[in-house]
């Protein structure tokens, strides 16, 4: 039933050679069932462990024992993980052996009923074809007639391994894709409250992963990040990017502009890339400077900006005084002519106190960012991959795969069986298929 060993030892049939025992092993349905079951355990770590986590996050969280060990199989980094790509490797070796045993080395008359088995029986019986042809149909309801034989088809192993075979190729050649064309570079924002004018903001200074190694390069960006959330930053991020390219001598350069929306949780694209944040922290030279804005001008504009204890005038004539409170900044404001009045700087947006001449003050704490931008031509080809290769994966192992087929040879009756993945998958059909006077051996 199973294709033939294409390695025999000279010294018997039956005793397989060195390369016959790892084509055996590695054609395994059980084999490709236990890779793919650790590889998906390894994927798995993926929402336990924080990826992209340096060693020094990794110990604030666990032992230094936990931390080595994780570092040591790369369990922070998922898609370089040397662990991953073992098993991930072993399922692509697994696919294609059994793609190539039951496919296309198999005769295209038996590749749909014939196949790889982890349960099989095989008796001989002194009954005629047509008394096994209603026992059949008595059992299973549907008997298909082939060349004399008389065969029983359960599951779509076959076609599960065909889906599976497309998935890795989908795969292959997507990996391929993005390594050849694709490009991943992060760079360091800073991020403010108040809104930045063109000139302050920043060339982008990136680094490129060229080959396993991160090297300085020169892109024609320019950035400025602000909060979405004045209470938490990281909840959320608005970024102005401006692209200058240029268009030969004597033209004037190509500007082009792009308003990103990015958080730790969602990435945003413009220009053919995908952004999203990295990292993210105070910055730590700032962290005695209170920043306040007023969030009812259009442009956010900057009303404080200094240690604690000083005291800035506004164009109306009020003048601000800002303190370090228990639970952030809070501003004694003087105005021109009346008592003075203490204010808490918003929370949030939508809770900032107003004071005379509509101004709402809100406290900002400067953070530096580091947006990741990567340039992958082959996902579309990876995600399409990996939908087939977990539908393959539900086909050929969720329903049970059986294969019963009856043949003559020799003026007796041949009856054998086989299931693709379930270890007792035809125990209870040799007992309902034999006859009561005779149990054969396999």
């Amino acid at each position: 039933m199973t294709a033939s060993n294409p390695k025999r030892s000279e010294h018997g049939e039956d005793t397989l050679s060195p390369f016959g025992l790892i084509w055996d092993v590695m054609t395994s349905p059980k084999t490709l069932m236990l890779n793919s079951a650790i590889l998906g355990v390894l994927i798995s770590l993926g929402t336990y462990i924080k990826q992209g986590s340096t060693e020094a996050d990794l110990l604030n969280e666990r032992s230094f024992a936990a931390t080595q060990a994780i570092i040591g199989l790369g369990l922070h980094h998922l898609s370089v993980s040397w662990l991953v790509w073992l098993f991930a490797l072993l399922v692509t070796l697994s696919v294609i052996g059994l793609a190539l045993r039951h496919v296309v080395l198999s005769p295209l008359e038996s590749r749909r009923w014939s196949g790889p088995s982890v349960d099989t029986f095989a008796f001989s019986d002194t009954r005629d074809m047509d008394t096994m042809r209603a026992l059949l149909q008595g059992v299973f309801g549907r008997v298909d007639e082939r060349n004399e034989m008389l065969i029983v088809r359960q599951g779509y192993w076959f076609e599960g391994l065909c889906v599976l075979s497309v998935s890795v190729v989908c795969l292959i050649v997507g990996l391929f894709l993005g390594t050849t064309g694709g490009m991943e570079a992060r760079m360091g924002v800073a991020g403010t409250g108040a809104a930045q004018t063109d000139n302050e903001a920043l060339t982008l200074a990136v680094q490129v992963l060229e080959e396993g190694t991160w090297i300085e390069r020169q892109l024609p960006f320019s950035a400025s990040c602000a909060p979405t959330a004045l209470v938490d930053p990281r909840r959320g991020w608005r970024c102005s990017l401006t692209r200058t390219l240029s268009e030969g001598p004597g033209a004037a350069p190509k500007v082009d502009t792009a308003e990103l929306a990015l958080g730790p949780s969602w990435p945003d694209d413009a220009f053919g890339m995908t952004f999203h944040v990295a990292k993210e922290h105070p910055l730590p030279t700032l962290g005695e400077r209170i920043q306040l804005v007023d969030l009812a001008s259009d442009t956010e504009r900057l009303l404080f900006s200094g240690p604690s204890g000083r005291t800035a005038k506004l164009s109306d004539g009020q003048s601000l005084t800002a303190f370090k409170g228990p639970d952030g900044p809070m501003v004694v404001v003087t105005p021109p002519e009346g008592r003075p009045l203490l204010l808490v700087p918003a929370q949030d947006k939508s809770q900032a106190p107003y004071l005379a001449g509509e101004a709402k003050i809100a406290a900002v704490t400067p953070w530096w960012l580091t947006l990741r931008a990567s340039k992958r031509p082959g996902q579309p080809l990876l995600w399409t991959g990996l939908a087939l290769f977990l539908l393959g994966v539900f086909v050929l192992v969720v329903p049970a795969h059986r294969v019963v087929l009856v043949r003559t040879q020799q003026g007796e009756t041949l009856v054998s069986a086989w299931s693709f993945n379930r270890v007792n998958g035809v125990s209870e059909l040799r007992q309902r298929l034999s006859p009561g006077d005779h149990q054969g051996g396999a």
